[in-house]
């Protein structure tokens, strides 16, 4: 072990793959505080004093103006080495859904690599030899995050997508919330995959951006400013009341189907409660949502229309529209009129 010397933190310098990795972040309040009454461990870095371990220690050293921290400089064959030791240094870390993945695809290319050196130049190996080195860097980097080989390929497959399509990015995004799981994920993912064969298939954010969406836009904002009267409300009627007075105030009298997405909302939102029995109260709208699941399946699968899912569901075809742009379920051109198609081209 090499022996322990001190340095300015201000002179030591970030690895490059530490920022493509792990990205910018704020240190929180109790680790810079913790930092200041005792640096805990040595800083690990390279002969060129380019930090291996300990990058968030030298910031909170920084923020705590201390001028010297101890170090250990050790030698490293290769950047690829240098990689490897930053990313079992930081095994134990609290991270991100995306952090993980940014480690683990790095540790993919670096065992490719090593896969390639031991294939060397030989030319004679089966693809099932490289099949099988393949599944052995899998199962290797997914023991590293205490995975196993399916549910690293599972996340790898959303992350991959993530990279080419905003739907999978707002996935990879709730993961990182802790509003997804990757299970979860890789469900959507399926799906997404399906829709990459089909030849119609029209995503919510080129129709938002042709102005087909403007009617459910428009309903949410209204709802929003009007949930507080709402709230105040007497009863399912005078709910509906207020939302058609409101929504006429801020665009124009509502359509029945937009009553009906509006009455959904309500009680999604638990403002109103249809759900249990009773005369003179309308069929509970939440009961009767089949399911991200079931929705996208009646469309693209069974190939019924939004009308067609309608009366099958018994709602409004207005509040399937709703439901297919919550869910995130892309739609067929020919379902969208005739200036939003044009648009879309």
């Amino acid at each position: 072990m090499t022996a322990m010397e001190t340095r300015n933190p201000h002179e030591l310098d970030r690895h490059d793959a530490h920022q493509e990795i792990y990205g910018d972040e704020d240190l929180p309040q109790d680790f810079v505080e913790s930092v200041a009454q005792e640096q805990q461990t040595p800083i690990v870095v390279n002969e060129e004093d380019t930090i291996i371990d300990g990058y968030r220690r030298v910031q909170a050293a920084i923020q705590n103006d201390i001028e010297e921290v101890f170090v250990r400089v050790r030698p490293f064959d290769s950047v690829d080495e240098e990689k490897e030791a930053m990313i079992h240094s930081n095994k134990h870390r609290v991270k991100t859904f995306s952090q993980k993945m940014s480690e683990a695809m790095a540790l993919m290319e670096i065992e490719q690599k090593k896969a390639k050196e031991r294939q060397g130049s030989r030319n004679d190996l089966s693809q099932k030899f490289a099949r099988s080195e393949l599944g052995s860097a899998n199962e290797k980097v997914a023991k590293t995050f205490d995975w196993s080989s399916t549910k690293f390929d599972q996340a790898r497959k959303v992350w991959e997508a993530a990279q080419e399509s905003q739907k999978m990015q707002r996935q990879v995004e709730k993961i990182d919330a802790g509003q997804q799981s990757v299970h979860g994920a890789f469900k959507v993912f399926k799906r997404w995959d399906k829709t990459q064969d089909l030849e119609a298939d029209i995503e919510w954010d080129q129709i938002e951006a042709a102005g087909g969406a403007k009617s459910i836009r428009n309903r949410e904002d209204a709802f929003e400013t009007l949930q507080e009267k709402i709230a105040d409300s007497d009863g399912w009627r005078d709910c509906l009341d207020t939302l058609r007075e409101g929504h006429s105030e801020m665009w124009s009298d509502p359509s029945e189907g937009t009553l009906s997405a509006y009455l959904y909302m309500t009680e999604e939102n638990d403002l109103i409660d249809l759900s249990s029995t009773g005369s003179r109260k309308p069929d509970s709208r939440v009961d009767k949502h089949p399911g991200e699941n079931e929705l996208w399946a009646m469309y693209w699968e069974d190939e019924m229309t939004l009308l067609e899912i309608a009366l099958t569901v018994g709602v409004h075809r207005e509040l399937i529209r709703q439901w297919f742009y919550e869910e995130d379920i892309p739609l067929r051109k020919q379902a969208l009129d005739g200036r939003v198609q044009r648009q879309v081209d």
